[in-house]
Parts: C-alpha cells; sequence; structure tokens
C-alpha cells in the first residue's frame, strides 16, 4: 500500500534512487504522491568514477532524474 495521490509536503531521498530497477517509475511515484507545491530534494552519487561504490553504470545523471 502506497501513500495517498498528492499527499506529501516535501519528499527526501538520499544515495539511493541507483538502487531501483525502475527508476522512471520510482519518479513517477514521487510525483504522484506529492502535493501541488510539494517539493522532492534527490541526492545521489554524480554520474562520474569517483573510485568508490556504487559502480558508475548504475548512477543516475542529473538530466535522467
Amino acid at each position: 500500500m502506497g501513500f495517498p495521490l498528492k499527499s506529501i509536503d516535501l519528499l527526501i531521498t538520499i544515495n539511493t534512487l541507483h538502487e531501483f530497477d525502475k527508476k522512471d517509475k520510482t519518479i513517477e511515484e514521487m510525483r504522484r504522491v506529492l502535493k501541488r507545491f510539494g517539493k522532492a530534494l534527490i541526492v545521489d552519487f554524480k554520474k562520474e568514477d569517483t573510485g568508490f561504490w556504487p559502480p558508475v553504470a548504475i548512477r543516475v545523471s542529473k538530466e535522467e532524474a
């Protein structure tokens, strides 16, 4: 069971977006639950080699998010 439509004022996700298999569906769900003037803060690793986990291949660019 998810959150009701347009029920969230502020949504925060930190270093998790790269973990979701269906990133587009994840973003759609975030939009679905945010109120009209709700805000989403998405923090994740840059899509570049930083020498540590997670691998660049699964990281999400700003444009993709």
